[in-house]
């Protein structure tokens, strides 16, 4: 059973559900959440690249794929966008800086190369402060990006463009939620990271495991 509202504001389940059973496909979903991006991003400035044609063009190959009758990924199909201090193959990994802003991947860094094999669909790249270091998010590079929800809260930091693309296209969101690679706001920025919840979906790796008597 799926949400009766646009399938921007969907829940990953849902999509996931939905491009199984064909209806609606994958372009459908990927469309709509790039249509909700492009209409209001110049706003809060969370997505710094947007790769929505190539992601359109990626999920007519994933309809085609479930058109096969193969075995799917656990997120086939479903929209995502990734930060930029992780690394995309042949998109560069700036952190915020000017001086990174040519430093282009060569290749995807684990987190992002599990979601392409589980079958994700990455429309855009979000932004992030300088080296990732503050609790909101402004640099010389791309700019500050704003709070959908209130001019008087941060968007938060280091991952400022995942909450607000999340409430504001409502994806990344547990997508069509889209699933943001990043992490989502802090309690301290909860104007932002609140309205985006219900949909929404975070995903951070994990550099260090602490021994299981650590005290954190």
């Amino acid at each position: 059973m799926t949400s009766d509202g646009p399938i921007w504001q969907w829940s990953a389940h849902e999509v996931v559900a939905a491009i199984r059973a064909g209806d609606p496909s994958s372009v459908d979903a990927v469309s709509s959440v790039v249509e909700r991006m492009r209409a209001t991003n110049g706003r809060v400035n969370a997505v710094t690249v947007d790769l929505g044609d190539e992601a359109v063009a990626k999920a007519r190959e994933a309809d085609r794929v479930v058109a096969s009758g193969v075995s799917l990924g656990a997120l086939h199909g479903v929209p995502v966008t990734i930060k930029e201090n992780v690394d995309q193959k042949g998109q560069a990994t700036p952190n915020g800086l000017v001086s990174l802003k040519d430093l282009v991947a060569p290749d995807d860094a684990p987190v992002a190369r599990n979601l392409r094999a589980a079958g994700a669909i990455i429309i855009g790249r979000t932004n992030t402060p300088e080296m990732s270091l503050r609790a909101f998010t402004s640099n010389p590079l791309r700019g500050a990006t704003v709070n959908p929800w209130s001019d008087n809260a941060t968007c938060g930091g280091s991952s400022g463009g995942a909450p607000p693309s999340r409430p504001s296209w409502a994806t990344v969101p547990s997508p069509t939620g889209t699933i943001s690679v990043a992490r989502s706001a802090s309690p301290r920025t909860a104007a932002a990271s609140r309205p985006s919840a219900p949909p929404s979906v975070g995903s951070r790796p994990t550099i260090l495991r602490p021994r299981k008597n650590a005290r954190l």
